[in-house]
């Protein structure tokens, strides 16, 4: 499986249209690909979830691929948290 290239770490939204990792490094979401408003805010949680988002889609598909059998059990619960985490401001 392909390692994720880009930064590692959590990212935080501040609210404001900007992203902050653990090291204090920010992205600014531009106006005109960050939405608008509200639409904003909800796509800077969006971007800040991708690194657990994509996380718990390697694990997933390797525990999958080892074992050849998924613990949905496991699994769903975990994936409807994200989903909440990256959906619910």
């Amino acid at each position: 499986m392909s390692e994720f290239k880009g930064t590692s770490g959590k990212w935080v939204s501040n609210g404001n249209n900007v992203l902050i990792d653990e090291y204090s490094r920010q992205i600014q979401l531009e106006y005109n690909c960050g939405g608008f408003g509200i639409e904003r805010e909800y796509n800077a949680l969006l971007i800040s979830k991708a690194p657990d988002l994509l996380s718990e889609i390697i694990d997933f598909v390797e525990t999958t691929e080892e074992e050849g059998v998924v613990n949905l059990d496991y699994f769903i619960p975990r994936f409807k948290q994200l989903i909440k985490e990256a959906t619910e401001l």
